[in-house]
């Protein structure tokens, strides 16, 4: 090879490094005027105009550089077109790589920064919710001590002891996202007990909880939120006790009771709403409510299993 064809050589590559260097340092300083995500079609669109403007201004000196010194025969117009197309392939080609890294790159931080305030706002719904549900059964329960001081003033001693027992449990469970379903439902059925001693024989319950379905688990206090309710908001007396069926299934645990509102009872709606966000947040999905015009049922879906 002459000494002409390897300043070519070289001239090419100089030239090559020259528009890539010109490319990088213009795409640098207007991504960091306007970095992903922030006016990114005017920022491709200032950075492709400048791959004109320098890469036109380079293949002319290029051209100049070896018509006029290299091989004397004058400024060619088609080489300066030639290596335009060039100065401008090269940069268009580097920028569409380096923009997909920096989009993917700015993709992934966005998500993983909407995924992180998700969480942090699904946990921090969640301790709210929770923690409004036991000043919510304390105050029922207060208010079920004192109807028993003034009903039956020698059951109260006994209401108190069973009482404790569900507030043991409350305690127990502060900070537990989950217990087992035969946890819940010794809680749901002291709570019963303590029902039944201030209002003997006002209501009945069915229970059908296979031993394979024991270990599964819900949201704490949640059976007992279900019955407490039921016994609230509908008509219970020893002439017309309301029957409880409380069954466990694959779906998960199912309680039903015959719809016999109490009209002097408002609803303020935080019982069964603050159980459907619990088991929403905790990703079981859906608590499934259906009613028809003789009976009221509610499913608490079983939370899945806990990732390793």
């Amino acid at each position: 090879m002459t000494l002409a064809g390897w300043t070519e050589v070289a001239a090419g590559f100089g030239f090559a490094v020259m528009i890539v260097a010109l490319h990088e340092s213009w795409r640098a300083f207007w991504l960091k005027q306007w970095p992903c995500g922030n006016h990114d079609t005017r920022r491709q669109l200032v950075i492709f105009a400048g791959s004109i403007v320098y890469g036109a201004l380079g293949s002319a000196a290029y051209a100049a550089f070896f018509g006029l010194i290299v091989y004397n025969f004058g400024f060619n117009l088609s080489l300066v077109i030639d290596q335009t197309f060039t100065a401008i392939l090269i940069p268009i080609a580097i920028s569409g790589i380096s923009e997909s890294f920096g989009f993917r790159s700015a993709y992934v931080d966005e998500r993983l920064a909407r995924e992180e305030a998700g969480r942090a706002a699904a946990e921090a719904r969640y301790d709210a919710l929770k923690n409004r549900l036991a000043p919510h059964f304390l105050f029922n329960s207060l208010g079920a001590l004192a109807q028993t001081a003034v009903e039956r003033p020698q059951a109260v001693e006994s209401f108190v002891r069973s009482l404790s027992d569900i507030y043991r449990y409350v305690l127990q469970t502060e900070g537990r996202e989950r217990v087992s379903l035969e946890e819940d439902w010794k809680a749901a059925s002291a709570f019963l007990d303590v029902q039944a001693q201030r209002r003997p024989g006002t209501f009945t319950v069915s229970v059908d909880i296979p031993e394979a379905y024991r270990d599964r688990a819900l949201i704490p206090m949640s059976l007992l939120t279900l019955v407490e309710n039921a016994l609230k908001h509908n008509v219970a007396t020893r002439s017309a006790p309301l029957d409880f069926d409380i069954k466990a299934g694959p779906e998960g645990m199912t309680v039903s009771n015959p719809v016999r509102p109490v009209l002097s009872v408002e609803s303020s709606g935080i019982g069964l709403s603050n159980l459907g966000s619990r088991f929403r947040l905790a990703g079981a999905g859906s608590v499934a409510i259906a009613q028809t015009e003789t009976v009221f049922s509610v499913t608490l879906p079983w939370l899945p299993e806990p990732t390793a």
